[in-house]
């Protein structure tokens, strides 16, 4: 089956963001709030070009992280051993993680999964299910329906509300926190939720 991935940005080949060494607001909060800690053992979903997987390696955190792009995963090795941190870094699909059940006590979805369709999506979700441990965390970051773009593509299984998130994910984990996020960038205005979940 083909991975459909969305392209909402008109003029930028990639969302530069991705390219910050800096660690996104995602990965920050889950150490701040002690859910990522030394020893933790996190799975990053569509590292890109490895700004948190670094990060959390940085703070004794076990990582594995995954993409597809395989340009993007060269860069987050190479950033990685300038680092002098160890990072499993596998190009795989989401969807076919090649990892054990019960195998991660943290999932960082920062933006992965609402770039596939929605067949994928669900693929996805049970994925992480299956990976996670018993009580573990699912970070997750996707783009909602208050988006400017979601005006122009309304059928797309990119742009997804709380009600959404709840019917594709509530039989699978229990939603802790919602918080709604407005930016801007050189040619784009977003808005997004960052919805932290636990394993049921």
């Amino acid at each position: 089956m083909e991975l459909k991935i969305f392209n909402i940005f008109k003029k930028q080949k990639e969302n530069s963001a991705w390219k910050d060494e800096r660690p996104t607001e995602l990965a920050v909060n889950l150490v701040k709030k002690g859910i990522v800690k030394k020893g933790t053992h996190v799975l990053d979903l569509g590292c890109g070009f490895g700004r948190n997987s670094n990060y959390f390696a940085g703070r004794g955190v076990v990582v594995d992280a995954i993409d597809i792009d395989e340009e993007g995963l060269n860069e987050a090795r190479k950033r990685a051993d300038e680092m002098y941190v160890n990072v499993n870094y596998v190009k795989v699909r989401a969807d076919s993680l090649p990892f054990s059940d019960s195998s991660f006590d943290v999932v960082l979805d920062g933006g992965c999964t609402h770039m596939c369709n929605r067949e994928v999506q669900d693929k996805i979700v049970r994925e992480i299910f299956r990976v996670l441990k018993k009580d573990g965390y699912l970070q997750y970051f996707g783009f909602s329906k208050e988006h400017p773009e979601f005006k122009r593509k309304p059928q797309s299984s990119q742009f997804r509300d709380l009600e959404d998130i709840e019917k594709q994910y509530g039989e699978y984990f229990e939603i802790l926190e919602v918080r709604k996020d407005s930016w801007k960038d050189m040619l784009n205005e977003h808005t997004g939720l960052n919805i932290l979940m636990r394993k049921k």
